[in-house]
C-alpha cells in the first residue's frame, strides 16, 4: 500500500466554509469494475479539514492483494468524523466499500452498512445537485459536469473506466507514468468533490430569508421591480421566467419583477348557484333576493356571469401558484379579466410601505422551482 498525502489552503476553495467542518469526511474510491463481487477496490481517496487547511489522503493498492490494507486503513479514520460527503456515493462508492469490507471479513454482516455502524451522516452531492437540475439548467450531472458548470479546472482528462485497464497493466508491470495517471484522476476528484461544496446553497433557498432592500413601482411600465437580500449565496445565477414574474438570483441577492396593472377587474363569486341572471338588466342578484321576479325574467347564473368589478392597482399571481397554496391568500380576493384567465390579481397599493406580503409571495413564487 502507498500513501499519498496533500495539503492545500482552504481559502483557495472558494465558498466551502459553510458546508465543511472538521467532523466531515470526503470519500471517493477507483475500482477495477463496477461488480463489488469480483472485482476490487485499488484506490481510496479522503479529504478532510483540519483548522483552516484541506487535507487530501489517498490510500493506493499498488496490487489487488493490497486490497484490505486500504480499506482497513479506511475503516480506521471513521471514528474520528461524523460526517461523510461524496458524489454518488450513497449509489456506488459506500455500497462498493461495504460489500469488499464484507468479503474481507472487516466488518460485522449485522451491520446495515458502516456508515450506521459509525453513526455517520451522509452527504450524496450527485443526489443535491440532480434535485436542481432543471433549475440550473444542466445538461448532465456528472462530477465534471458540475465542475465545468462552476468554471473548475482540472488536470485530469480521464474517467473512472477509462482508468480500469491502466491498473490491469500497471499492476503487472508497475511504472511511475501509469501510477501518476491513476493518483491524479483521484486526486482531482477529491478535490473536486470539495469545490463542488457551494452547490449546496441551492438547498438552502426552500427556506431563505429574503429582505427587500429596494422597491420601485413603474406606473408606466406596469411594473414592480424588487431588490432582496438572501442569507444564502450562490456559486451560479439563476434566472427563472414565468408568465407573472422574472427572478434573478445572484450571489445574496434576488432581483425581481412582478407585472401590475391598473384598471377594472372582476371577482367572480365563489358559489354560482347561489345567484340568478336577469335577462331584462343583463345583470345577477343573489338567488333569495329573485323571488318575486317572473321566471321568464331570469335564469340560473353561470359561474362566468357571477361577478362584481373594482378599479385599482393589481399585482399579477399565477394561477397554478395560487392552487397550491390557498392558505397564503385565504385573506386575499382574487380578481380577473376573465373567468378563463390563467392569470389571477390580488390588490395591491403602490403607495403602500409594508412590504412583508410581497416579500412573502415572492418566496412562495421561488419555492415552486425547488
Amino acid at each position: 500500500m502507498k500513501i499519498i498525502e496533500e495539503t492545500y489552503p482552504l481559502a483557495d476553495f472558494a465558498g466551502v466554509m459553510p458546508y465543511f467542518s472538521e467532523a466531515s469526511l470526503f470519500l471517493d474510491i477507483e475500482t477495477t469494475g463496477f461488480d463489488a463481487k469480483r472485482q476490487p477496490v485499488y484506490l481510496i481517496g479522503t479529504a478532510y479539514r483540519k483548522d483552516d487547511a484541506l487535507h487530501v489522503v489517498l490510500c493506493f493498492a499498488e496490487s489487488p492483494d493490497a486490497e484490505t490494507e486500504i480499506l482497513q486503513a479506511f475503516l480506521d479514520k471513521l471514528s474520528n468524523y461524523r460526517e461523510i460527503i461524496t458524489f454518488n456515493g450513497e449509489g456506488f462508492d459506500i455500497p462498493y466499500l461495504q460489500k469488499r469490507c464484507e468479503l474481507h471479513h472487516l466488518i460485522d454482516l449485522s451491520a446495515a452498512s458502516f456508515v450506521d455502524a459509525y453513526a455517520l451522516a451522509s452527504i450524496d452531492l450527485l443526489k443535491s445537485v440532480r434535485s436542481h437540475k432543471k433549475l440550473l439548467h444542466l445538461d448532465r450531472c456528472n462530477q465534471k459536469s458540475i465542475e465545468a458548470f462552476l468554471g473548475i479546472e482540472r488536470e485530469d482528462t480521464y474517467d473512472g473506466g477509462q482508468l480500469i485497464e491502466v491498473y490491469r497493466r500497471y499492476a503487472k508491470q508497475p511504472n511511475e507514468a501509469d501510477e501518476a495517471l491513476l493518483l491524479q484522476h483521484n486526486l482531482d476528484d477529491v478535490r473536486g468533490m470539495v469545490r463542488l461544496l457551494p452547490m449546496l446553497a441551492y438547498n438552502k433557498l426552500q427556506n431563505a430569508e429574503l429582505t427587500v432592500e429596494n422597491a420601485d413601482w413603474d406606473v408606466d411600465a406596469s411594473l414592480l421591480t424588487l431588490t432582496l437580500s438572501m442569507n444564502v449565496t450562490l456559486p451560479k445565477p439563476i434566472r427563472i421566467h414565468e408568465d407573472a414574474y422574472y427572478f434573478i438570483l445572484e450571489e445574496n441577492r434576488l432581483k425581481a419583477a412582478l407585472p401590475f396593472i391598473h384598471g377594472e377587474l372582476r371577482y367572480f363569486f365563489p358559489y354560482p348557484a347561489q345567484y340568478v341572471y336577469l335577462l331584462r338588466e343583463g345583470t345577477v342578484i343573489p338567488k333569495m333576493l329573485a323571488s318575486s321576479i317572473p321566471t321568464a325574467e331570469k335564469r340560473p347564473a353561470k359561474q362566468e356571469e357571477c361577478y362584481s368589478t373594482m378599479m385599482g392597482d393589481f399585482l399579477a399571481i399565477d394561477r397554478a401558484v395560487y392552487r397550491k397554496n390557498p392558505a397564503f391568500f385565504e385573506d386575499e380576493r382574487i380578481f380577473q379579466k376573465n373567468w378563463s384567465d390563467d392569470l389571477y390579481y390580488i390588490k395591491t397599493d403602490p403607495q403602500a410601505t409594508d412590504m412583508q406580503n410581497i416579500c412573502g409571495y415572492v418566496s412562495l413564487l421561488l419555492r415552486q422551482h425547488l
